[in-house]
C-alpha cells in the first residue's frame, strides 16, 4: 500500500498483516504492519502507546528517538527494537530510509523487551545484516501477496528478535584466537538455518581447518562441531517451547535437511524426543 504519512517520500510502502483468531497470540507472534520507507523532515510517530513490537533497521541516514525518558540516535546500519506499549517518538532529522515490521505476540514482545533492559532500543552489531535481509524478505512476501501461514510469520519474527540479541563476546576479543572464535560463533548464529561445516567456518577465518579447530576448543572447551550443536538444540529447544511450529517447521530453521535427522539427533542430545520436550514441564 502506498503511504501517505507527512514526511515520507514517493516509493515508500507498507503492507497490513493479520492475527489469526484461532491460535494463542502469547504463541503465535503475527505481523500487524510490515513497510519500507524513504523519509525526510516532517516524518515522525509521537505515541503514548501502541499495542505492537517494532523492529527496524536503518538503511541510510539517521533516525532520532525518545524511549524511556532518554534520547538516542540509531545511524545507518542500527537495529531499532521497541516495545510500543511505552511512551515513544522517532523522527527523521533528514533523509531516512527503513525496513520495519511491527508484531504482536506477548513472547516476542517480552524478548524486545529484555533486549532493552540490557542492551537499550538502538543496537549495532553484526546481526543487522541479516535482520535487513530478514526484513526484506518479509516485505517482499507481502508485496507480492504470497501465502503467508501462522507458522511462517512466527518464524520470521522469532529470527529477526533472535538477531537482534548482541552476539555472544560482545566484549572487544583480547587476543587473535578470541577474535577468531568470535567471528566464526557468529558465522553459526547467522547461518544456523543452514549446513555450516568446520571448513567452511575455518574459512571465515582464514585459518586452516586443524589450526581453527585447535584454536576453537582451547578458547571454549568444545569442538566447533559440538558447539554448533549446542546453538541449534538451544534455538530449537526456544521455538518448541515458545512457538506452534511443527517438528519439522523446528528442524528446518535450525538447519537440519529433515525432520527424521533432526528428531533423531535431538532425542539422543536431549534424551527426549522433540514432541516430548515440547510436553514436559521443564
Amino acid at each position: 500500500m502506498v503511504c501517505r504519512e507527512p514526511g515520507v517520500l514517493p516509493g515508500s510502502e507498507y503492507f497490513i498483516g493479520h492475527q489469526d483468531s484461532r491460535f494463542d497470540p502469547a504463541l503465535h507472534p503475527a505481523v500487524m504492519l510490515c513497510g519500507h520507507y524513504h523519509c525526510v523532515a516532517g516524518y515522525g510517530i509521537d505515541r503514548a502507546y501502541y499495542a505492537y513490537g517494532l523492529v527496524a533497521y536503518i538503511r541510510e541516514g539517521v533516525m532520532h528517538l525518545t524511549y524511556g525518558g532518554k534520547r538516542y540516535e540509531a545511524p545507518a546500519g542500527s537495529i531499532l527494537v521497541l516495545d510500543c506499549r511505552q511512551y515513544h517518538h522517532f523522527w527523521a532529522g533528514e533523509h531516512m530510509e527503513f525496513i520495519w515490521a511491527h508484531f504482536l505476540g506477548d513472547t516476542a514482545i517480552a524478548m524486545v523487551a529484555e533486549i532493552i533492559r540490557l542492551y537499550g532500543p538502538v543496537l549495532r552489531h553484526t546481526g543487522g545484516d541479516i535482520i535487513n535481509r530478514r526484513l526484506e524478505n518479509l516485505v517482499t512476501t507481502y508485496r507480492h501477496e504470497q501465502p503467508i501461514t501462522m507458522a511462517w510469520q512466527a518464524l520470521r519474527l522469532t529470527e529477526l528478535i533472535y538477531y537482534a540479541y548482541p552476539p555472544e563476546h560482545a566484549a572487544a576479543p583480547t587476543s587473535r584466537s578470541d577474535q577468531a572464535v568470535a567471528v566464526a560463533i557468529e558465522y553459526m548464529k547467522m547461518h544456523i538455518d543452514r549446513p555450516i561445516s568446520v571448513d567452511a567456518l575455518a574459512d571465515s577465518v582464514h585459518m586452516s581447518r586443524f589450526h581453527f579447530s585447535r584454536v576453537f576448543r582451547k578458547e571454549t572447551g568444545m569442538s566447533p562441531y559440538g558447539y554448533l550443536i549446542h546453538l541449534r538444540f538451544n534455538l530449537a529447544k526456544y521455538l518448541l517451547k515458545t512457538t506452534g511450529y511443527t517438528v519439522r517447521e523446528v528442524a528446518f530453521a535450525v538447519g537440519y535437511q529433515s525432520e527424521a535427522g533432526f528428531a533423531n539427533a535431538f532425542t539422543e542430545k536431549v534424551g527426549l524426543s522433540p514432541g516430548a520436550y515440547r510436553e514436559s514441564p521443564w
